[in-house]
């Protein structure tokens, strides 16, 4: 199944597909993700569209086909794809002795990331996590936890932002923030994939929609044309109401001076405190080094996990 949008795509898919022994989670499948574009997978449980996102990503490699990013395969230890790619996961899975703040500021700091106090600032302020600052994960609402994930992933410099069901968790005034945000994202040129179960979302975000069932491809094009196929029903008129008051109040994500980052920062450990060096200017934010053994033996299987901690 195909459905492509250039040449110049940033996320190529090239008849990809998984299988795990004897069952095969995803039947093969062409896409083409472009900046500032957004691709919605819309599927029950099990239809395959987790399978599609990790390996999009580079958290899993497909046992057959190719995955593209800015041309070259797609692969969770290269250094480029991790600077540019920015994934929130479907689980929650933070640090428990570390604050809000301090996981972003970890974030920050394995990214090296300019202007990163003030960016912190904002993101909190956006994720209305500002009050919460200073607390631990356990001390967090579910929804918060979530907007925490999200927070991680907008901390960081990002070309490719891929959300696995991001809406979860959150109440209907925070789905409509997110919808927002992701808009937002591809107006600033950043490539959205996500999959979802909720339509309104999808539609109000997605310029493309895949749906999926036993790992393959069913229906696929604009929001409105596969839903209506599905025959699925949305609320979108009041949810589009919502997300463009919450866009008129909403103010920019990036603080001046800061920019996606097109190469990957130089590093040692992608967690180490150490690395406050690099970061330019006042953005050196220290992470206590007591909290986590970044620098241990095993440091580099941590740094090179992506985890809801660390925005990827």
């Amino acid at each position: 199944m195909t459905a492509r949008n250039g040449a110049d795509a940033l996320l190529q898919l090239r008849g990809v597909s998984r299988r795990y022994g004897d069952r095969q989670a995803l039947h093969p499948i062409d896409h083409d993700l472009a900046a500032g574009r957004c691709t919605a997978l819309f599927g029950h449980n099990g239809s395959g569209k987790s399978t599609l996102l990790r390996i999009a990503c580079g958290r899993d490699a497909p046992t057959g086909g190719r995955a593209l990013f800015a041309g070259r395969t797609v692969a969770e230890d290269d250094p480029e794809v991790r600077a540019r790619v920015a994934v929130v996961g479907d689980s929650v899975a933070c640090y428990p002795d570390l604050t809000v703040r301090e996981h972003l500021e970890l974030v920050t700091v394995a990214h090296a990331v300019d202007d990163a106090p003030a960016w912190i600032d904002q993101v909190l302020a956006d994720r209305r996590l500002a009050d919460h600052a200073d607390a631990l994960p356990n001390a967090l609402s579910s929804g918060q936890l979530q907007s925490l994930l999200l927070a991680a992933a907008l901390v960081r410099p990002r070309d490719l932002l891929v959300l696995d069901e991001p809406e979860q968790r959150l109440d209907p005034g925070a789905r409509a923030r997110l919808a927002a945000l992701l808009v937002a994202e591809k107006e600033d040129g950043v490539a959205v994939l996500l999959a979802t179960h909720q339509a309104e979302l999808a539609e109000e975000v997605a310029d493309h929609m895949i749906a999926l069932e036993d790992g393959r491809v069913i229906e696929q094009g604009t929001p409105a044309e596969v839903l209506r196929k599905l025959g699925v029903r949305s609320l979108r008129r009041g949810v589009r109401r919502r997300i463009r008051a919450r866009r008129r109040r909403r103010p920019a994500i990036r603080p001046s001076g800061t920019s996606r980052r097109t190469t990957a920062p130089s590093r040692r450990c992608a967690g180490c405190a150490t690395n406050a060096g690099r970061t330019s200017g006042s953005a050196a934010a220290t992470v206590p080094s007591s909290r986590t053994a970044w620098c241990s033996p095993s440091s580099a299987t941590a740094a090179a996990t992506p985890s809801a901690s660390c925005g990827r």
